[in-house]
């Protein structure tokens, strides 16, 4: 989880996502700002070395940002969706999604669509071919190859 870990949220309150980085393939298709509702969780530590997908505007919080073990929260960067390579595999993770109702598709939950969205592009993305297979070698070892996992800026979700 980009060394992040649960501590706290607050009740459950409406906020504004910001799709912090459109370039990915989960996140592409995602207006620049969009309402949801969930619970926002609080990291201790806030996830480091990661590419930071979304984010929730704290200011937006009606409810606040402080959880029930009083975490003050993130400030502007202030993560709920987010990528990162590790031991020669990725990860793409988030933070949404507590209410059912963040499944529903009959547009009666604001946010749900971009939610669907931005999970479906993540879970579609291709599987990467491992190190060894690029060298003609058999075996299916770790999903990384190249120099792109290196450059910190790379896509983590491919089209």
């Amino acid at each position: 989880m980009g060394g992040a870990n649960f501590y706290d949220h607050g009740p459950n309150t409406p906020g504004t996502v910001v799709t912090a980085d459109r370039s990915d393939a989960s996140t592409r298709g995602l207006p620049r700002t969009w309402t949801f509702t969930d619970e926002w969780y609080n990291l201790v530590p806030a996830p480091s070395r990661v590419r930071v997908l979304a984010r929730v505007d704290e200011s937006s919080l009606t409810e606040g940002v402080r959880g029930n073990y009083r975490h003050p929260g993130h400030g502007a960067n202030h993560p709920v969706a987010w990528c990162h390579y590790y031991d020669g595999g990725r990860a793409w993770l988030t933070t949404l999604g507590h209410d059912a109702k963040s499944f529903s598709t009959d547009g009666s939950y604001p946010g749900a669509q971009e939610f669907q969205r931005l999970l479906l592009a993540a879970s579609s993305r291709p599987r990467a071919r491992s190190r060894s297979a690029e060298r003609g070698e058999s075996g299916d070892g770790p999903a990384m190859a190249g120099p792109r996992h290196r450059a910190g800026r790379a896509a983590c979700v491919r089209q």
